[in-house]
């Protein structure tokens, strides 16, 4: 609990809407099947192993800021390391089998809204133990996300929402998805 499990970094592709546009419809598929969308609208795509991680609506792997996912619970040798793809800013709803013992049979957008005090708990009793793991991702952070990290150990409730996630395509931030 509390070690990094993937980071941001500039191998990753990050792509402006206009970008993803001009890519045309022969790379849609694959930029929604192994990409994700961040706060701002952008599609990012790992060039690592996080582009396979898997779903799970109980992931043992949550971002408390863009660009970072961080192991909420211990995470078993052989164990696969999952997130929660309502967090990624899909843009459709899917049927959910990932056998979860609280499994939501499904997965929305409206998700992130929804779920954001359930992985906001979760965070932030995690990033307690940030300085207590080896952390052999930790230099791949920008040195600002360092130092949220840092006094978010010291001080959980300084820890930024996942709701700060949400994409809303209207513009307005932090706005509630319709339900």
């Amino acid at each position: 609990m509390g070690t990094i499990t993937w980071a941001l970094d500039p191998l990753d592709i990050v792509l402006s809407p206009s970008q993803v546009n001009d890519l045309g419809d022969l790379y849609q598929a694959e930029l929604i099947e192994f990409g994700w969308i961040d706060n701002r609208g952008r599609r990012i795509l790992c060039w690592d192993g996080g582009r396979m991680m898997n779903h799970s609506c109980h992931a043992n792997s949550l971002s408390p800021i863009a660009g970072l996912e961080l192991a909420v619970r211990d995470i078993a040798p052989g164990e696969q390391i999952t997130c929660d793809y309502a967090a990624l800013n899909i843009e459709e709803p899917f049927t959910c089998a990932c056998g979860s013992a609280n499994c939501r049979d499904f997965v929305a957008p409206a998700q992130l809204w929804q779920m954001a005090d359930i992985w906001d708990a979760a965070l932030q009793n995690a990033v307690q133990h940030f300085d207590d793991v080896a952390q052999p991702l930790r230099a791949f952070l920008p040195t600002d996300v360092a130092t949220t990290l840092q006094t978010a150990r010291r001080n959980p409730s300084q820890l930024t929402s996942t709701r700060t996630h949400w994409f809303d395509n209207s513009g307005e931030a932090m706005s509630s998805p319709v339900q």
